[in-house]
Order: structure tokens, then C-alpha cells, then sequence
């Protein structure tokens, strides 16, 4: 046998082994890795996640369009559709340059070449051996697979620098545009990258890009594939490119969404698979929402607040609308990574509504429903007394459930908490969705009424969903639908829980929380929580302003805002009508997007006059009455008592607040308030400047009056206003009656 036939025999047979490799190796290698992308609601990318870090977004030929596929042959492989491997012309002149430099300088490689070198391995030495395995192999992907299947791999592997793999990757790293959008100018200028990645970088080299992007669209317009505007559009400017930084929008909500595929899934499941994940978060609102916090924080900076989170759900779906879980995720110095929708802290008096809700479901109470908001003292789990301070100068007498609960009055909260039993007020809070009260009762006491337990800004939104939907609880939804390797999987919802007692109570509680003339005792005209369409809201601020809440709904959406500090550090007087409710405001004006709905009222529901302050039924002497809302059968029966003809007679228990903190005809030299080991909880939803805790002494006949405060001097009147200071302080009060000493002394603690 000749030397020849055994040459040509070899090669046949080399050819032969190289086909069957070929035919394992690129079914195997496509995708290269595994990738996961998660997209908003209307497509709109959300975060990309690669095995090996890089970006690469498989595209199938048919979504590639012509203006790809035409740049790329003219820039790679001009002559890719008629040869069969090898482009021997361009190989012949290649070998030409190569023999004159005495080194491999010219590759001439053609896309199948290129592939071929890439299921060997790119990081391949170029040297003569190398080469003929890379003719070898292409002609042997050319004799496995159409040019279709070798095009469209080519075109999803091919490195276009940045950590981007692959058209459709690039497409969106550079323009931020779906390859299918691809216009001419963009497609010639990302045609011009995959020559030299490392050289030909769009935002170090834009000369050397454009440059050769010029020639390769003189190359189509020679040849007629692209028009005289086409080509003059391209001279004129360059493609406009996208910043440079890897997209990554809503990483908290992405994060969030990744973990809650990964119970569903396993860890890792998208690895060796291409996954789409829509979501249902609208990236507009949350841009829209995260600028809201930016710039409301910027304001009160200087209270040391730093940190801020909104969610927002659609009330009849359950579906996330927008979640901005912290300011900045990337903000190390403050945290930012730090989820604060998921983080748990106290929510002051954003409990409230439900233990309201909780005295109208189980003890048939109404909106005009009289709480005595007088000084008392309530006992702990530790039988220690604590007095909660309120507002203003005074306190407010009898008012009614509408006063004390959108004014947020402590003590009346506390007295519904008293009346309801804690167990029952956490038995509502399980039944709005809140599952993080888990302490026994004691642990929490009749201070549960007033935030004492943490909760996270996801379950208390949800919780006041709840409310909204008049009971009817569900999990929130984050995702739609799921699609791995081209099978898309519908998101399961979790079925509603429908509470019916909770319907007549939930109204109204609502109509309390949208009442904008009930609190303007406390809040004031012009208040973050007015709007021009109704808005049921609540405010909360926990102790020592560490936290800071508004929640609310309208018929048709529920928004939670937090403001405060990832690390727990306390602000600095800012309370949640001041900080979270200007965010508050907007966020709604954004999702709701000023719809004016009413809310739902019911038939059951019986809107009752009343005599005040009384809470009775109006009798001819009753000088002041209201309106108020009460389920069929609860309304009040008695007529009101108060009023007689020698004018208002109040019960024992109001008389303190009837002569305003007056002193009594008791004898000696006597501390009347505060009393001995008096406990008082600030109110920190409101300025310190806005509250006081006054000492009143009965001194008749006394002289020389000397208050000292931890034997500090600090008046000689018979009245004066204590330091809003925590602390533990001994009031003591010394004089002269009748020519004898006297003193009385008291103990209190500020918290």
C-alpha cells in the first residue's frame, strides 16, 4: 500500500473518531453552565446568577436576528455557509503570512474551528498540531451537525468580554436591550468584540472597537446587506452603551425570591440548567419607591437614621408589588445588605388596631365605645406598676375607641389589651398571619398592646392586608412562574384563610384607621397620613425610637414602610409620622396611583348616635353627640346619665381628670403626683418636647419649699415638670410648718 492511501486512510479514520466524539461532545456542552435570571413582572431583569460567575443567556437561532447573524459572518466567517470546516482560502493565505513571520500569527480559523477549539478547551497552545486537530475536528462538527446547530452554539459561547458569554448576554451587559432588538449600529459594534475581548473592551477601547465595527459595516454595505441610512447611521455615532456595572436591581427581593426556589427546588437547582424566573415585583415602582426612601432619609440624616424598607402587596392576589429591602444593599458602612423587610423589631403601636379588633369581635364593642384615658397604674408579670404617659399636658379623660386609637392613646390601649386578655390579643395577631409571637404571656404582658413583641415589616403588611380583606389571609406571593430548560411551571398560591367573625370588627377598625379628623389631637392638619383618596393607616414607633412605622391600606393595595438602623441604634426624635410616613405617602401615591375607591361597608353594621362623653344614648341635657358605627345588635340601650339639671356628673374614676391633677384637702406637706414607685413608658410617637411628666405638691401653710430631684435642686413651687430622662429618681420635697420641718419623698422610674 502507498504511502498516500495510508495517509488518506489515516486521516479517514482519524475524521471517523472525531465525528463520533463531536456527536457527544456539543449536545453536552450547550449550555456551557448553569444560569438563573430573574426578571420582574414585565421581563425586566432583576439579577442574573452564573455557576462559573460569567454571564451567559442561551438565545436559540430563531430569537437571533438578521443583523446579529449578518455582522458576525462578516466580521468571522464570510464564507461560513458554502465551505464545509475549513475556509481554504483564507487558510491558504493565513499559512502565506504565517511561513513570512516564521510564527503562527494568522489563525483564518472559521466558526466551526472556533467551536472545535472550544469544546477542546480555549486555553490550547497555537502550534502546528493543534491546528490540524482544529481542522479535524471542524470538519467533523460540519459532518455531524447542521450549520444552524454550530451557528447557534457558536453564537451562544463566543466570549464578548466583561464576563459576558454568548449574543444574548451581551446584548444586555452593553445595550440593556433583548437580543431580538438588536439594530444594525449595535449588532456591527458587538460583532467587533469577540476578535480580541481582552483588547477590544467597549469601556477602555471605544476607538479600537469602533474602528473595527466600521469595517465590518463597510463590509455589509458593500456587499448590500444593510442600506445607505444604515450605513450612515452607524458613521454618524456610535451605539450608546450601558454603564458598565453588572445589573443587579432588588437584591434583597432577588435573594429573597432565590431562597424561597430553593425550598421548592433544592440548593442549587439551577446549576447545568437555564432558568427564567418571573417574578411579581415591578421594577418602575420599586425604582420609584427606593428613590422615595433615598430622599426622605437624606432629610434626617442628622437624627442619625439611616436605614429604610417598603413593601407593598396587592390586596386581592397577595402578589409582592414592590420590596425594597434596605437603602442600598451595596452600603456596607450602614448595613445595607441587611433585609429589613424580614428583620424582626418592635412595632409600637402599629399592634393597636388589632387589639381594638379584638375587643369588638370578642366583647361586642363599637367605634364610640368609651376607654377611660385617666393616670393608671398597670401591673407587670413581675407585679411591677407602670404608668404609660400620652400626648399632651393632660390626660384625655373619657374618649372614645375612634379617639383613642387614632391618637394613638396609650393607656386606653392598654385597658382594651386588659379587657381582651393577652391571650386572645395574640390569637388575633396568629389569625392576621403574625406567626413571631411565640412567648408565653408573661413574657409579653399587657405591654404587647404597645409593640413589645418583634415582628417583621412582611408579616405585620400582610397582617394589616388582613384587615382589608376583612379577614381573609393569605401568603404573600413573589413569584408567577418558573421556566427550566424551556418547561414553564406556574407558581402554586397558597389558599386563602377566610376568618368571618373578623368582617364586622375589620370595618370597623378601617373606618377608624381612615379617619383623618379622629386624629388630628395628635397628628395635626397637613400629616403624612392625609390623602385625597382614602387611606386606612397606622402609625408605630418603638422604645427609644430604635424603630419607626407606617402601615396602611386602600381597597385595592397594602403598604408597609420601616425606618431606622440595620444595627438597632437608636434615631434621634424621629417618630413614624416623621420618618416613615413621608415615605409612607408617597409609596401609596405611587402603587395605588390616586385611585379613588371607598371602602367596603357592610349591612351589618349600624351607624348609632351617642351622648358624650358618656358613650350612652343621647337624652335631652346631652349638650355634645357623635356618630358612631357598631355591629347589628351591639349598639348602646342605656340612656345617658352623666347629664342632670345641675349639670355633669362623672363616675369615681374620672373625677382625677375632672379637676385636672388638682390636688385633694389632705393634710401636711404631701407629693401628690407622681406617686411612690410610679413606672412611666415615654410615648415614642411623640417629641419629648410634646410630653411631660409633671410633679404636683400639696403644700398648704408650708414656706420655704425646696423639690429636689436625686438631691438635686430643681424648683421651689408647688409644681414642676420632671426630666423625660430613662432612669430610676427620687423626688423628695422639704419646708417649714409651723416652725417644724417637713418632707415627703417618692420613688419613679422613667423607661
Amino acid at each position: 500500500m502507498s504511502t498516500s492511501k495510508k495517509l488518506l486512510i489515516g486521516l479517514g479514520t482519524i475524521l471517523s473518531a472525531a465525528v463520533i466524539v463531536t456527536s457527544y461532545l456539543l449536545p453536552q456542552i450547550l449550555p456551557i453552565v448553569g444560569t438563573i435570571t430573574i426578571n420582574d413582572r414585565n421581563g425586566n431583569e432583576l439579577m442574573f446568577l452564573s455557576e462559573n460567575s460569567e454571564r451567559q443567556k442561551i438565545a436559540k437561532l430563531s430569537q437571533i436576528p438578521t443583523t446579529v447573524i449578518a455582522s458576525t459572518l462578516a466580521a468571522e466567517d464570510k464564507r461560513f455557509l458554502n465551505h464545509h470546516g475549513i475556509d481554504w482560502i483564507a487558510t491558504s493565505r493565513a499559512m502565506y503570512t504565517n511561513i513570512q513571520s516564521q510564527a503562527i500569527v494568522s489563525g483564518a480559523s472559521t466558526i466551526s474551528q472556533q467551536v472545535a477549539r472550544n469544546l477542546l478547551g480555549t486555553d490550547r497552545s497555537r502550534s502546528v498540531k493543534n491546528k490540524l486537530t482544529d481542522i479535524i475536528l471542524a470538519l467533523a462538527l460540519e459532518k455531524t451537525y447542521s450549520k444552524e446547530a454550530i451557528l447557534q452554539y457558536y453564537l451562544n459561547t463566543i466570549f464578548y468580554g466583561n464576563h459576558t458569554y454568548g449574543i444574548n448576554a451581551a446584548a444586555e451587559t452593553y445595550f440593556a436591550t433583548p437580543v431580538e432588538k438588536l439594530d444594525w449600529n449595535q449588532a456591527t459594534f458587538l460583532a467587533a468584540i469577540p476578535q480580541n475581548a481582552g483588547t477590544l473592551n467597549p469601556y477602555k477601547n471605544l476607538a479600537l472597537v469602533r474602528n473595527r465595527q466600521l469595517n465590518i459595516a463597510a463590509q455589509l454595505h458593500k456587499l448590500g446587506t444593510i442600506n445607505d441610512g444604515e450605513i450612515q447611521t452607524i458613521l454618524s455615532q456610535a451605539p450608546t452603551l450601558s454603564p458598565p456595572a453588572q445589573i443587579i436591581e432588588a437584591p434583597h427581593f432577588s435573594y429573597f425570591v432565590l431562597g424561597q426556589l430553593e425550598q421548592k427546588y433544592g440548593k442549587d437547582f439551577w446549576h447545568g440548567h437555564s432558568v427564567q424566573v418571573t417574578t411579581t415585583l415591578s421594577r418602575d415602582w420599586y425604582r420609584q419607591n427606593k428613590q422615595s426612601l433615598t430622599v426622605e432619609l437624606a432629610r434626617i440624616k442628622e437624627k442619625n437614621a439611616h436605614n429604610a424598607a417598603v413593601l407593598a402587596i396587592d390586596n386581592a392576589t397577595g402578589e409582592i408589588l414592590s420590596y425594597v429591602g434596605n437603602t442600598d444593599y451595596f452600603d456596607t458602612a450602614n448595613n445595607g445588605a441587611v433585609d429589613m423587610v424580614q428583620g424582626q423589631r418592635q412595632p409600637g403601636s402599629a399592634l393597636k388596631p388589632f387589639i381594638y379588633l379584638g375587643t369588638v369581635l370578642f366583647h361586642q364593642l363599637g367605634t364610640g365605645s368609651i376607654f377611660y384615658d385617666v393616670p393608671t397604674s398597670f401591673l407587670t408579670a413581675q407585679n411591677t406598676p407602670y404608668t404609660p404617659l400620652n400626648y399632651d399636658l393632660d390626660y384625655h379623660g373619657p374618649v372614645t375607641m375612634r379617639e383613642a386609637l387614632a391618637n394613638s392613646y396609650n393607656i386606653p390601649a392598654v385597658k382594651a389589651l386588659e379587657k381582651l386578655g393577652i391571650a386572645k390579643g395574640k390569637q388575633i395577631l396568629h389569625e392576621a398571619g403574625i406567626d413571631s409571637i411565640q412567648e408565653e404571656d408573661d413574657h409579653y404582658g399587657l405591654s404587647l398592646a404597645l409593640g413589645s413583641a418583634e415582628v417583621s415589616l412582611y408579616q405585620l403588611t400582610n397582617a394589616y392586608r388582613t384587615l382589608a380583606n376583612q379577614g381573609t389571609y393569605s401568603e404573600l406571593q413573589s413569584v408567577i412562574a418558573v421556566t427550566i430548560d424551556d418547561q414553564t411551571t406556574t407558581w402554586p398560591q397558597s389558599p386563602p384563610r377566610s376568618q368571618p367573625t373578623w368582617q364586622g370588627p375589620s370595618t370597623l377598625i378601617t373606618h377608624i384607621l381612615q379617619d383623618n379628623k379622629a386624629r388630628l389631637a395628635e397628628f395635626g392638619e397637613n400629616n403624612a397620613l392625609e390623602f385625597t383618596y382614602p387611606v386606612a393607616a397606622k402609625t408605630g414607633t418603638s422604645r427609644n425610637f430604635n424603630d419607626n412605622w407606617t402601615i396602611g391600606f386602600t381597597p385595592q393595595v397594602t403598604v408597609g414602610v420601616w425606618v431606622g438602623n440595620s444595627d438597632g441604634e437608636p434615631m434621634k426624635q424621629v417618630s413614624g409620622i416623621t420618618g416613615a410616613g413621608p415615605i409612607f405617602h408617597q409609596v401609596m401615591d405611587t402603587i395605588n396611583n390616586h385611585q379613588n375607591s371607598a371602602f367596603k361597608q357592610l349591612e351589618s353594621l349600624v351607624a348609632t348616635k351617642i351622648c358624650l362623653p358618656s358613650g350612652l344614648l343621647p337624652q335631652p341635657l346631652c349638650t355634645h353627640t357623635s356618630e358612631e358605627f357598631y355591629l347589628l345588635g351591639t349598639e348602646p340601650k342605656q340612656i345617658d346619665t352623666w347629664y342632670q339639671q345641675d349639670g355633669l356628673h362623672l363616675p369615681q374614676e374620672l373625677h382625677y381628670w375632672q379637676q385636672r391633677f388638682q390636688t385633694k384637702s389632705i393634710g401636711g406637706l404631701t407629693i401628690t403626683t407622681p406617686q411612690d414607685q410610679d413606672v412611666f413608658l415615654l410615648d415614642r410617637e411623640t417629641p419629648l418636647a410634646a410630653q411631660k411628666i409633671k410633679c404636683t405638691i400639696h403644700a398648704p401653710n408650708v414656706k420655704k419649699l425646696t423639690i429636689t430631684l436625686n438631691q438635686k435642686v430643681i424648683s421651689s413651687s408647688t409644681t414642676c415638670n420632671l426630666p423625660l430622662i430613662s432612669g430610676h429618681y427620687t423626688l423628695e420635697v422639704k419646708g417649714e410648718l409651723d416652725g417644724k420641718s417637713v418632707s415627703d419623698h417618692v420613688n419613679y422610674t422613667i423607661k
